[in-house]
């Protein structure tokens, strides 16, 4: 019997965010080069076709709200020498990958005098460390290291039980509903005049890439203050709604 795994609240906010309404659903794909000359294209596909064993989620299907272990599968494909730039690629492969239940991640090979592997993985199965945890797997897979499979830990598991559990309960139920009474009521948060007002149905993602030295020099000045970039980031964008909302005292950070 393949085993199961229900979707913790965050997957289950991924999920919802697969929905047409939202746009685009919680996915990433990463686009790695490598020197054809100096790595073996057989070793890499053995390798790559290795991954979904020693982290089993990569092969997991969906059913419902519940991961089922070896239901799915990992798709690998080739693709013929890129003529865009990789982030033109990326972004290609990106719109191009089409999940569905029992296909919840995909690998491209692109060969030629310029090779890439780019890995396109659903947010459900694999959050920003876990991608470095599996590019690190991928390494030592071409190595021919002896590895044993990842185990999601059976207390973790027991733990997201225990808390569902609870969560059904009408006490737990009542408990949640009185504590939302306390809530303070929403902000106030009026488009300022001279921001362009969005249609409602509209949807879409603005993305703007950052120079490596640009991210390197932010992350050090974040460091020098204590503090990761996600932090700061995050006060960037209160200070970005406020002032689109004409409330300029939302969001603020001495950086």
């Amino acid at each position: 019997m393949k085993e199961r795994i229900a979707l913790n609240p965050m997957q289950q906010s991924y999920l919802r965010g697969r929905e047409a309404k939202y746009g685009r659903f919680s996915k990433a794909c990463f686009v790695y080069e490598y020197d054809p000359t100096k790595v073996e294209h057989a070793r890499l596909v053995e390798a790559l076709q290795r991954l979904p064993q020693l982290h089993p989620l990569l092969g997991a299907g969906l059913d419902g709200e519940t991961l089922v272990l070896g239901a799915g599968r990992l798709e690998l494909q080739k693709a013929p020498l890129w003529t865009e730039g990789i982030e033109a690629q990326a972004e290609t492969l990106f719109q191009q990958f089409t999940w569905n239940e029992q296909c919840l991640s995909q690998v491209t090979l692109v060969t030629g005098s310029h090779a890439y592997v780019a890995l396109c993985i659903n947010g459900i199965l694999a959050d920003g460390l876990s991608h470095d945890r599996i590019l690190e797997t991928l390494e030592r897979c071409y190595e021919g290291e002896p590895l044993e499979p990842v185990e999601c830990s059976q207390a973790f598991l027991d733990y997201m039980e225990t808390l569902r559990a609870e969560q059904r309960t009408p006490e737990q139920a009542q408990a949640l509903e009185e504590s939302m009474r306390q809530f303070p009521p929403a902000a106030e948060l009026a488009i300022a005049e001279e921001f362009y007002t969005p249609d409602p149905q509209e949807t879409g993602v603005c993305r703007q890439p950052i120079a490596a030295s640009l991210w390197q020099a932010f992350q050090q000045k974040a460091a020098g203050q204590g503090v990761t970039a996600f932090p700061v980031l995050l006060t960037l964008v209160g200070k970005a709604i406020g002032q689109y909302t004409d409330r300029s005292k939302i969001g603020r950070a001495h950086v």
